[in-house]
């Protein structure tokens, strides 16, 4: 039944996601059709690219957050805040202190690829990677930015990627299994990653690193708030040179060094998580969700062959004996792993 209840989690989040793109598309291809936004005006300033990024977002993420939190309280009578949409019981200069320690902890390996990139290079990377070094800092690159990376993506994703995906997966695969599954379907969703380049490959590599770190601790602290700071200082893009890379590697070794003992602590928590974890679960829905996105993204086939599929496999979590026996598949009861007892940043 656990394997069952893995497929329909799976399903479910498929479904969602894919509901929120072709309705956000829809929505942005309405307004562009109508004439209230001239996309190739728009982008013809980074301004202007910022507006037409940010409504672009807005309307994909406007209808799928709402539809994930609405699908998870139905399903798992598990609130918005449960899914870490609030502040835990944690004051918020607590939760930006955390947010920044992740950040730090979380994106160490990909700069330390970067800086071994810097000196040997591993791969060709994205296009976009090289221009950071050169790119002046306008008021409007400033926005793009914003808009694009640093701001709304992570004001948006997070909710949807560490609240709903991680509380929908947890029942079935336990704390450490919706962390990992949760990170994996994240980033595979990312096509800009689908690249036969050493670089691209190892970078996507330490994102997942980096999204099971900020899934980990959204669990920790009952909040999203470490993770979209994360997010967002992840995303600032800097340029990948030495002269950037040292002094910022440097730093985030003595932010750790200095910060050691709650990073030690978390350590272990997530070493015990790990070691409580139902390994052949997790990686079936590893596999599960990697094997359903891939074609997903790479393929581009109709929504309604898609839905086809999906639906069914989400409709059975709907089911009256399924529906109870997911109920009381709480992760309590199979991974008796708390904030209290493992002494969770707060506690």
């Amino acid at each position: 039944m656990r394997y069952l209840l893995g497929v329909v989690a799976v399903a479910e989040i498929l479904v969602v996601t894919l509901l929120g793109n072709v309705a956000g598309r829809g929505i942005f291809a309405s307004l562009t059709a109508s004439g209230a936004i001239d996309v190739e005006a728009l982008n013809r300033s980074y301004a202007g690219a910022a507006l037409a990024t940010a409504v672009g977002l807005l309307a994909r993420f406007g209808f799928m957050i709402p539809l994930a939190l609405g699908v998870l309280w139905l399903s798992r009578r598990s609130s918005p805040r449960r899914a870490g949409l609030g502040t835990g019981g944690r004051s918020l200069g607590r939760l930006l202190a955390a947010g920044c320690l992740l950040f730090v902890v979380a994106a160490l390996p990909q700069k330390l690829l970067f800086l071994v990139h810097a000196v040997y290079p591993v791969g060709r990377g994205l296009e976009g990677w090289s221009a950071y070094a050169t790119q002046e800092w306008t008021g409007g690159y400033l926005l793009y930015v914003l808009a694009a990376q640093a701001l709304l993506p992570p004001l948006l994703e997070e909710p949807l990627a560490r609240g709903y995906m991680r509380e929908r997966l947890r029942a079935p695969y336990g704390v450490a299994g919706s962390c990992l599954i949760s990170a994996v379907i994240f980033m595979l969703g990312h096509g800009h990653f689908y690249r036969a380049d050493p670089l691209v490959l190892s970078v996507l590599l330490t994102a997942v690193f980096a999204c099971v770190a900020w899934a980990w601790v959204t669990w920790r602290t009952g909040s999203i708030v470490p993770a979209v700071v994360a997010h967002g200082l992840g995303n600032v893009p800097l340029p990948l040179t030495l002269p950037w890379l040292v002094p910022l590697v440097l730093g985030m070794a003595l932010a750790i060094g200095w910060r050691r003992h709650v990073v030690g602590r978390e350590l272990a928590a997530a070493r015990a998580a790990w070691r409580a974890a139902p390994w052949p679960l997790v990686l079936w829905g590893v596999l599960l969700g990697g094997g359903a996105l891939v074609p997903m993204v790479l393929l581009r086939p109709s929504p309604l062959v898609v839905a086809g599929v999906l639906l069914p496999l989400a409709a059975v979590g709907w089911l009256p004996t399924v529906r109870r026996r997911g109920e009381r598949a709480t992760t309590g009861e199979e991974d008796p792993l708390t904030l209290r007892s493992l002494g969770g940043p707060g506690r």
